[in-house]
């Protein structure tokens, strides 16, 4: 990385420590987010030409209110002192039509798949219209139950499955990134394409293919940012890399949350439906990709070489599994009603949010199941996709692959984790821009996004909840 750009190691360092004299820029334990962190962030605004007291104004009227200065409510937005620390080392941002060049379609890709008609005009169009509503609003259906939402999609998920079947992903070499984001959360997309994507242009990473998606602004986004939907459509004509799914309100902590997420996965399938793998992320992630891809590669290579073993289960379901949990929902009524239709509360493997895998043969059953069956009898969808993924792949027969480990390839800070750079997949609870830069720029001047963090924590092998006893948030 370091020899590709001309830049000798100790050269480099040396212009580290000048631009950044106290090195690491995070302690051990990084801050935690202040009190703006979770609202909509600014840095779109700002590449407009806003000022910064504007920008802050407008996203965070909450913090002003709470008697918060400006420090505190937009300094973990401000990352400019990284990208010119990073100019002035050399780096060179990644050409846009690279970047471009790994991003899905927004509405049809150019190829054809035999007698399938266009996504275009489907639940899985995510391209926005030129003219969304004098105001720039975005009308999205408000369904009444999750069953109204899967008789609407239906007929796209019948769409992507037909594309699936027609592809043969049996040797595909193509792993798809989607990374769901709420569609106010301009400035972690950014930081995102200017931190750890960037490496999509690095040796191993030549395979994957990117796409951030939301589903359509709901109220609260809409009151906000008055105009959002112009924004997010100039967002896309720029980046081109958001799908917009504007058949389903963006809503965190409800069932609609679940229903992006599966939503999501068979918009990213109808696009490359001869992908082997497709990996969902949250927007609060720092990715080692090349790391990613190899994890990727080896599992293609095992399930090719075992392909005709009768006992080795079809399907991947791979990341951060927990088990033995017991489920806790989020309203005062999940734990009982989930107690009611299971006669229990543990909870199968739940792979964690923030990055899972699943292959092309389960993402192809999502897909079938969505296509009628779901809209005959739902599934039941908790507020947390995490679990709603885990519950509805839990009695199927398939590989559940415990991968990414607390400590050792996974790294959460609330969790006490171990930053090991050797082996670090993802790093997880990043809310905010410059939590994600201060990772690139470890990562471009020591080779090691964990430099200087890495050798405290906590590596747990599993993640099971006596695992977690001493871990305090």
């Amino acid at each position: 990385m370091v020899a590709a750009s001309g830049i000798s190691a100790l050269s480099l360092w040396r212009k580290v420590l000048v631009l950044f004299p106290v090195w690491p820029p995070v302690l051990v334990a990084p801050r935690a987010p202040g009190p703006c962190s979770e609202w909509f962030d600014n840095a779109w605004l700002k590449s407009k030409g806003f000022s910064a007291d504007v920008c802050c104004w407008r996203n965070h009227t909450d913090c002003w209110q709470d008697g918060y200065d400006y420090g505190i409510c937009c300094s973990d937005y401000d990352t400019s002192h990284y990208q010119h620390g990073l100019q002035s080392l050399g780096h060179v941002l990644l050409a846009p039509e690279l970047l471009a060049k790994a991003a899905l379609p927004l509405g049809d890709s150019l190829r054809t798949f035999g007698g399938a008609s266009s996504i275009n005009g489907t639940a899985l169009d995510g391209r926005l219209p030129p003219l969304v509503g004098l105001e720039g609003e975005l009308a999205a259906p408000d369904y009444a139950t999750p069953r109204d939402f899967f008789i609407a999609v239906a007929p796209a998920a019948a769409l992507a499955a037909q594309r699936a079947s027609e592809a043969d992903s049996s040797h595909g070499s193509v792993s798809v990134l989607f990374i769901m984001t709420a569609p106010g959360n301009f400035a972690r997309r950014q930081a995102i394409r200017q931190t750890w994507l960037q490496s999509l242009g690095w040796p191993g990473a030549e395979r994957l293919r990117y796409a951030f998606v939301a589903g359509a602004p709901d109220a609260t986004t809409r009151e906000r940012i008055p105009g959002v939907a112009i924004e997010l459509r100039e967002e896309q004509e720029e980046f081109a890399d958001l799908l917009v799914l504007p058949s389903l309100q963006d809503i965190y902590w409800g069932w609609e949350h679940t229903a992006k997420t599966f939503l999501a996965l068979i918009a990213v399938l109808a696009r490359v439906p001869d992908a082997s793998h497709f990996a969902c992320l949250h927007d609060d992630v720092y990715v080692h990709l090349p790391r990613l891809a190899e994890l990727l590669d080896a599992r293609r290579q095992f399930q090719v070489e075992n392909s005709g073993n009768g006992g080795f289960p079809a399907g991947l379901y791979l990341g951060n599994a927990y088990l033995g949990h017991d489920f806790a929902g989020h309203s005062s009524t999940d734990g009982s009603d989930y107690e009611a239709m299971h006669g229990h509360r543990k909870m199968p493997p739940v792979m964690k949010g923030g990055l899972w895998v699943v292959d092309s043969q389960l993402a192809r059953w999502v897909a079938a199941m969505l296509s009628g069956p779901a809209a005959l009898l739902p599934w039941r969808l908790w507020p947390s996709d995490d679990d709603s993924v885990g519950l509805v792949f839990g009695e199927l027969d398939i590989l559940r692959e415990h991968a990414l480990r607390h400590g050792s390839e996974w790294f959460d800070w609330r969790l006490g984790d171990r930053c090991d750079g050797d082996r670090l997949v993802v790093a997880h609870d990043l809310k905010t821009p410059r939590e994600l830069f201060e990772m690139w720029v470890r990562h471009l001047a020591f080779g090691n996004p964990c430099h200087g963090v890495e050798g405290a924590g906590l590596v747990r092998l599993t993640s099971r909840p006596e695992d977690f006893v001493f871990a305090e948030p």
